[in-house]
């Protein structure tokens, strides 16, 4: 596939939602564009899971789903010594992450994210250009859409969203120290009550969001190719589940996520070559097309 056809790539992140408050949410424009499905995370904090996330180790379903289930059908892979199945997109051996192999495919990487844990180098390297906003899903959308409008060539981004993060608001901006401000206080809660408001903030958090998905969704039908979005958290979140709150350590609470695979301007094929151990793009199909 020549890069002139090659799609764009977003991965959006909802930092720290978990499965059941985004499935509580009201989520129209989510709901149009793909079924989100109950997945589990490969991580229980951000660093971690970002960087899983850039392998093309998505948050998988237990289902045996084409692109949901990466033992059945990965979206990417990046080549190995083992006996692999094959992905949509798979890179050679040796290539570091994804976002290096899209780079080096000739793709722009960019990325915005919320949380403090993105000052990181391994998770700002790979990318051309990186901004950390804090949360501020607005500021986010206008940046990302501005940008890609005057790129010529495919992008690989990166939207990680901090509304469903604690303190769970959303409609401003809250810098990434008074986030952990705000993490440091709820972790500080040892109540095994669950804490219902604040999961009601994270469903808020999650419409709220899905509001800023639809705008980006009407800026990428404007692009001339396709783009492929892969819509996750990160990791989920305890609300006093057995007297635990926040994330960083294991519970089922803090690995149930939601995950919505999609294509905008294209669809994504169930079928694609057999494997191999050379770069190799599987096609998009044009909506509408046979």
């Amino acid at each position: 596939m020549e890069l002139s056809e090659r799609p764009n790539v977003l991965l959006i992140t909802f930092d720290s939602c978990r499965w059941d408050a985004f499935e509580k949410a009201c989520t129209p424009v989510i709901d149009s564009l793909g079924q989100a499905r109950l997945a589990h995370a490969q991580a229980t904090f951000t660093y971690a899971a970002h960087l899983a996330l850039y392998q093309g180790h998505f948050p998988s379903c237990r289902e045996r789903i084409v692109y949901y289930n990466r033992f059945t059908r990965p979206l990417f892979r990046i080549a190995s010594t083992d006996a692999p199945v094959e992905g949509f997109a798979c890179f050679p051996l040796g290539t570091p992450n994804i976002i290096y192999g899209l780079h080096n495919l000739g793709y722009h990487a960019l990325g915005y994210a919320s949380t403090g844990w993105f000052r990181h180098p391994d998770l700002r390297a790979p990318f051309d250009e990186f901004e950390l906003t804090g949360i501020n899903a607005d500021l986010q959308v206008d940046l990302f859409t501005s940008r890609i409008a005057r790129l010529s060539v495919p992008f690989v981004a990166l939207l990680n969203f901090g509304e469903t993060h604690d303190p769970y608001e959303h409609g401003g901006q809250i810098p990434p120290s008074e986030i952990s401000r705000a993490r440091a206080t709820f972790n500080s809660v040892r109540s095994s009550d669950f804490d219902r408001p604040n999961w009601i903030k994270q469903v808020r958090s999650c419409e709220f969001l899905d509001e800023r998905v639809g705008l980006i969704a009407e800026w990428l039908r404007k692009l001339p190719r396709a783009t492929i979005v892969v819509l996750c958290a990160d990791h989920g979140e305890c609300f006093g589940e057995d007297g635990l709150h926040g994330h960083g350590f294991y519970h089922p609470k803090v690995m149930e996520v939601p995950l919505a695979i999609f294509a905008i301007n294209g669809e994504l094929p169930e079928q694609v070559p057999e494997a191999s151990s050379q770069p190799c793009w599987a096609s998009i199909h044009s909506k509408g097309s046979g």
